[in-house]
Formats: C-alpha cells, sequence, structure tokens
C-alpha cells in the first residue's frame, strides 16, 4: 500500500499540470480508464497465482505506476525539463507551503467520503454493510456530470480571482450549479427511489432500504453538485476556512454516525452522512455569497431534483401497482422515465437556446436540414 502512495501523489500532481494547461483529455483517460484496466489486469494476475490480499495491494500500485509512467511521459514530451534558478526555488517553496493547507483539506475530505461503512462495519453485521456498499457504489454514479463540469474549475477560479474579474466568477458558479442540477437531478431521483429493485440485479439474499437510498442519493448530489464551491476558498487565499469547514464537518459527521449506527443501522449511518453534507455544503455556500456578494447559485435550478423525485416516486408506485417489479417493468419504467424528465426540463428549466440546439441536433440525427 506505501508503495503506491508516491505513484499515486505523482499521478494526481501531473494530472492538476495538464488541468491547468486545460489539456484535462489525458489526465480523465488516464485515470479513469487506463490506471482501472492495468488494477483489474494485476488482480487477474493476483487471482492467477493465488497473491490473496497482498495481490490486491500489488494490482492497485500497479495500476498507480501505469498511469504515472503514461502521464510522465506525456508531460515530459511537452514541456523540455526546467532549470532550476533561484526565484524558481523560492516559487517552488511558496507553492508547496500552500499545497500542506489544501492537501490537510484533501486528507480530511478523503475521510469523510469513506467513514460511514468503516463506521457501519464496526458496530452492524456484515451482510448490512454489504447491502450498504453496493447501494453506496451505485449511487456513485450521481457524481459523473458534476465532476466532468468542474474538471477544470479549481484553475478557472483561481485565475478569475487573481484578475478580479468577480461577476464572471459569479456566472461561472452560477452555469456551473445550474448545469451540474439539471445533469445529476434525474440520476439522483433515480437511485433514490429505484434503489430498492437493485435486488433484480445483485440478486434477492440482498435486501435494499429505502430510506438509505434515498439518503445516499441526496448526500452524494450535495457532494457532487456543491463541492467545487470550496474552490472560491481554497484557490482564493481562504484555504485555512475551506479547511476548519471541511474538518468541523467531518468531526460531527464522526461523532453521529458512531451514535447512530449501532441502533439505527445504515439508515442512521446514511442520515448522518446527508446532514454532514448540507451543513459543510450551507457553509461553503454563505462563505462564497458573503464574498461575492450574491448566492453562487440560481433558485430556479433547486427545482430540479424536486421535480425528478416526484416523477420517479409516483411511476414507481404505478408501475408496482399495475405490473409488478420486474426487469422488464424495470427498463419500462427507464424508458417512461427518461420521457417524463425530457418533458419536465423542456417546459420548465430550459433556456430557448438549449432548446434550439436539442431541435438541430435531432435533426441532424434524423438526416434532416433546415
Amino acid at each position: 500500500a506505501f508503495l503506491a502512495l508516491p505513484l499515486a501523489a505523482d499521478t494526481a500532481l501531473l494530472g492538476a499540470a495538464f488541468k491547468s494547461e486545460r489539456k484535462p483529455g489525458i489526465q480523465i483517460v488516464t485515470s479513469l480508464y487506463l490506471q482501472p484496466i492495468a488494477r483489474v489486469i494485476g488482480l487477474l494476475v493476483a487471482w492467477k497465482f493465488n497473491l490473496g490480499i497482498a495481490g490486491v495491494f500489488w494490482a492497485m500500485a500497479f495500476g498507480y505506476a501505469v498511469s504515472c509512467a503514461v502521464l510522465s511521459f506525456r508531460i515530459f514530451s511537452d514541456y523540455p525539463l526546467p532549470t532550476l534558478s533561484h526565484w524558481r526555488r523560492f516559487d517552488m517553496k511558496r507553492t508547496y507551503g500552500y499545497s500542506l493547507w489544501l492537501a490537510l483539506s484533501l486528507l480530511v475530505y478523503s475521510f469523510l467520503r469513506n467513514l460511514d461503512i468503516l463506521v457501519l462495519g464496526a458496530f452492524r453485521p456484515a451482510k448490512e454493510v454489504g447491502e450498504y456498499a453496493a447501494m453506496s457504489a451505485i449511487a456513485q454514479i450521481i457524481q459523473i456530470y458534476p465532476q466532468a463540469l468542474s474538471q477544470t474549475m479549481g484553475v478557472s477560479v483561481a485565475r478569475l480571482n487573481e484578475e478580479g474579474r468577480y461577476e464572471d466568477l459569479k456566472e461561472l458558479y452560477r452555469n456551473y450549479i445550474r448545469s451540474a442540477l439539471l445533469l445529476s437531478s434525474p440520476i439522483f431521483a433515480g437511485v433514490a427511489v429505484f434503489g430498492t429493485w437493485l435486488d433484480l440485479i445483485f440478486g434477492h439474499t440482498f435486501d435494499f432500504s429505502q430510506s438509505v437510498a434515498f439518503l445516499l442519493a441526496l448526500g452524494y448530489l450535495m457532494s457532487a453538485v456543491f463541492a467545487p464551491l470550496g474552490y472560491a476558498l481554497s484557490m482564493t487565499g481562504k484555504h485555512r476556512q475551506e479547511l476548519a469547514v471541511l474538518a468541523g464537518g467531518s468531526g460531527l459527521v464522526l461523532c453521529l454516525t458512531v451514535m447512530v449506527a449501532p441502533s439505527f443501522g445504515g439508515a442512521g449511518v446514511a442520515a448522518a452522512v446527508a446532514l454532514g453534507y448540507v451543513l459543510i455544503n450551507s457553509t461553503r455556500a454563505l462563505l462564497v455569497s458573503s464574498k461575492l456578494g450574491v448566492a453562487p447559485f440560481r433558485t430556479t435550478a433547486l427545482f430540479a431534483p424536486v421535480c425528478c423525485l416526484l416523477l420517479a416516486v409516483g411511476l414507481r408506485d404505478a408501475v408496482e401497482f399495475t405490473l409488478g417489479k420486474s426487469l422488464l417493468s424495470g427498463l419500462g419504467s427507464a424508458f417512461a422515465y427518461a420521457l417524463g424528465v425530457f418533458v419536465i426540463y423542456w417546459s420548465m428549466f430550459l433556456i430557448q437556446p438549449e432548446r434550439d440546439k436539442i431541435i438541430t441536433r435531432a435533426k441532424l440525427a434524423l438526416g434532416l436540414r433546415g
């Protein structure tokens, strides 16, 4: 595990370098595709030779080694190796001093993201922990679009703050949060409402809780959409405030999860985590709003998850009452749900340029002109 650490750190630093140059493509392909594929290959080798748990850690190190090697080769191909002048050393020291606070924030946030399963495993039986972990893994797909949209947010926030372009900074956040909410809300509601249907895929030995599905989905939605608000603190000289917010929220979540896990199990732990994300991001929003002089989001977009949730609940209840729960009715529900979301978005949330863009793409897909 420790062998993988310097490789993982180098991969993260090199990926950040490419993002700062507005070249996130190589970092995304390496981290989301190449590294997992290399890790799976390592796991297959470990399974073939019966290496056990040690083989899992070797596979993890191998995945990071491959991603680190690819990014290193690419960055030295694109940029010549610089000479270390006196001023360059000074800049490096200043950067490393600042990055220590960012590293602590990342450590605390990583702890927050993983403590729910650790605490649940300390107090509840393995079956319940497995069901919670499976639901948590599925709920992570809620983060896909917000993470894609926020790939260069940190760099953009730092640049706009440095140039004093606060109006552009406000617009950057408002556009991002609106897009992130509109794209992730249908997935959030789908997981929150239809999460209990996952036993059709995982098998009937799993018994998924409706409350756990909803609370996990809510927590991931809050984290995915509003976490980039932290850039308005960490990238503008307010990094100590960002660390204080994360540390305070993580400490609160740890205390709450330890208190509720023995009696309330997965539902209690998921509720504590969701509450933690709500408090952390509400505090961030207040701090950012005071800095920018206005809320960093438009309130109309906040209704998107509510509308999607109501649609999903009504559709699920109707299908269960008429057709029953099955893979076939699930596929039909997915199609009907997507159609319903489209109608709601078209009539309530999309602006005219977005409607025109959809019409143009539909015409191109159908081979129509004009």
